[in-house]
């Protein structure tokens, strides 16, 4: 670890696949900030409505659009990439499609999706792009370039406490169910994750 650089760069910037030439595109914003997207997502008035919150609709705004090659040519010095997690509530075959695997090829794919996402996922990046499905940690889908790093992955031990998280905006739009407590009975050692990651990418 002592030898690792970090470097941040945030970006308000819509990705998507379709034309390089396009310059913005529509962006759906919520008062939650947890489901706006590129497209609306179907289950927010559900999501809502688990906080006891009145779903108010989408607010429709314009912001810069680029893909995600777009992106990496103009403000990554390498083409190397070893580790790249993508969550993006329902649009992350949009992100891949405009993102060349071949030129980059990261050997860990870590993307967030949910059930009827994921046959279109494998078929990409495991039929198309020959990349390895290595595990699963809570709806986030492992996916490995290299065929040995799989048993070494699968080989983690996941063991530590997970911490309530409070909204941004307080309280009355944080969750504090069932749901968060099951998890907190789940220990998960993320850390341990996190150090062999590193390991798989030095």
């Amino acid at each position: 670890l002592s030898t690792l650089t970090l470097s941040f760069c945030g970006l308000d910037i819509g990705v998507h696949y379709r034309d390089p030439e396009v310059e913005s595109i529509k962006f759906y914003t919520e008062e939650l900030g947890l489901l706006s997207g590129i497209k609306p997502v179907e289950n927010v008035k559900a999501r809502y409505e688990n906080r006891g919150l009145n779903f108010k609709g989408f607010n429709e705004i314009s912001v810069a659009a680029a893909t995600l090659d777009q992106i990496l040519s103009e403000y990554l010095e390498t083409s190397e990439i070893d580790f790249v997690s993508i969550d993006v509530e329902g649009t992350e075959i949009d992100v891949l499609r405009g993102f060349d695997l071949q030129k980059y090829s990261p050997r860990v794919l870590v993307v967030e999706a949910h059930e009827k996402e994921r046959k279109a996922l494998d078929d990409y990046l495991i039929i198309e792009k020959k990349y390895f499905k290595g595990r699963e940690v809570k709806g986030n889908l492992f996916y490995l370039r290299d065929k040995p790093d799989i048993k070494f992955l699968n080989d983690i031990i996941i063991d530590c406490e997970i911490e309530k998280t409070i909204h941004p905006l307080g309280n009355a739009y944080s969750i504090f169910g069932k749901a968060h407590q099951k998890y907190e009975r789940k220990r998960v050692k993320w850390y341990w994750l996190f150090k062999k990651l590193i390991k798989i990418i030095k």
